[in-house]
């Protein structure tokens, strides 16, 4: 019964433009949820694979993520300035997407006003727009941004004719615009982290605004076949920074013949967290408590707990300056140097990989956002591995401190404690009967 509401209902399908920005990911499972598909992620100077999707009529919206730098640079705004210019697609702008939404419509990008705001919470005023149906007048917000969109003359007040401010902060700063005449939405917070308030409504609104349109102004040729959406990675590693392409990194074999899928057991449950991991998980050392400390809060609602039992369970260490991954078993079931070294391999092709292989699409009728998968630590030291690192002195060393530069474990046995319904949820990926 659940599948076939889930047919029912018109599924929107979202191409992520990454901006090499961490919170890309979060952005990714916040639209999951909402769509019930997970979008399409290409990173921005990927213009060869965008032009593939456009001519397969791949995606039906647009994201434009966060990320660092001014979308007056072309090396840091790519193929968004086009996609934005062009305004083939409905188009949704956080942070840096949103400031040039407004850049390449007539706003200018200068310095926030209020200065650096790295992770502030703030309040947000609206003018009712659509994109804001549903969400109360001041709600919370995280801000992370050092820019603001403004006037050419600096300010904030006048605006282009075709586009409209549509939040703002107390004294004035720039949350959200719209254009006048087309799907062009942008939000200068971040409606995907944690503590941002009513995320899921603003991206449900835009969707549905994207609908109306797209259904005003149909595609010539819908595919037949919509394409397999494509998973968020980062680039190729290539010989210039040491690392190897994940298809032939060690432990990076092709998907296992038994396809995975997720099974779910649902139970009453009235222990409280602490009692539950003591009793079960804590003569583990790799295992693990995901908790928040702002009970009660809506977001959470849940804690997530395992251990290093499962039999996909896997530890994975990275030591930087040797460029070695150790992939090895860490609980009980494990036999003595039952362990995979890859020697001068980019941590992040690796895991990239890792979770190829063991690929198993998310169940929406598990309430729990976190359905087994990695847990750890990226350390700050693999800045290293990435675009904005390469050729950098690291300022980090975890191994001085005897720890390593990436610790990860493969969680294949997931207990999700839903607080708001006293419910424990077991989540396990087991081989398709």
């Amino acid at each position: 019964m659940l599948h076939m509401r889930q047919q029912q209902q018109p599924r929107t399908r979202v191409l992520i433009v990454d901006n090499f920005d961490s919170y890309t990911h979060n952005l990714f499972h916040l639209i999951a949820g909402v769509t019930n598909i997970e979008p399409i992620v290409i990173h921005n100077n990927d213009c060869e694979k965008y032009q593939r999707l456009v001519e397969s009529s791949a995606f039906d919206v647009v994201v434009v993520s966060p990320g660092p730098g001014r979308p007056d640079r072309d090396e840091d705004f790519g193929i968004c300035k086009t996609i934005l210019s062009d305004a083939k697609f409905p188009v949704l702008g956080v942070c840096l997407g949103c400031q040039g939404l407004g850049w390449v419509h007539g706003l200018q990008v200068n310095l926030n006003p209020d200065g650096p705001s790295h992770g502030i919470l703030a309040p947000v005023n609206h003018s009712e727009h659509p994109l804001f149906f549903g969400v109360p007048q001041r709600f919370t917000v995280v801000r992370y941004h050092s820019l603001a969109l403004c006037e050419s003359d600096g300010s904030a007040s006048i605006f282009p004719p075709h586009l409209e401010r549509i939040g703002w902060t107390d004294n004035g700063v720039v949350m959200a615009i719209a254009h006048r005449d087309l799907p062009l939405y942008g939000v200068q917070f971040h409606p995907e982290s944690v503590c941002s308030e009513y995320g899921s409504e603003i991206v449900r609104n835009f969707i549905r605004l994207a609908r109306d349109w797209l259904l005003q102004h149909p595609a010539p040729s819908p595919p037949a076949t919509p394409p397999r959406p494509l998973p968020a990675a980062r680039e190729p590693a290539t010989a210039r920074d040491g690392g190897v392409d994940a298809r032939s990194a060690p432990g990076a074999s092709p998907p296992p013949d038994a396809e995975l899928e997720l099974r779910h057991l649902a139970l009453d449950w009235t222990l409280e967290a602490e009692a539950a991991y003591t009793m079960l998980y804590a003569g583990d050392p790799a295992s693990f408590w995901l908790d928040s400390a702002r009970r009660p809060h809506p977001n959470s609602r849940f804690s997530y707990m395992g251990g290093s039992d499962g039999p996909l369970a896997r530890l994975i260490t990275y030591d930087l300056p040797a460029r070695r991954v150790v992939c090895s078993r860490s609980g009980p079931a494990a036999a003595p140097g039952e362990e995979e070294v890859a020697e001068g391999v980019d941590v992040l092709d690796f895991i990239k990989a890792f979770l190829r292989r063991h690929r198993c699409d998310r169940r929406w009728d598990i309430p729990a956002d976190f359905q087994c998968g990695l847990v750890g630590f990226l350390g700050y030291e693999l800045k290293e591995l990435c675009r904005d690192g390469l050729g950098m002195p690291p300022r980090h060393r975890s191994g001085a401190a005897g720890q390593p530069d990436a610790c990860l474990l493969m969680a294949d046995r997931v207990l999700a404690l839903d607080h708001r319904r006293s419910r424990l949820h077991l989540i396990v990926p087991l081989p398709v009967a």
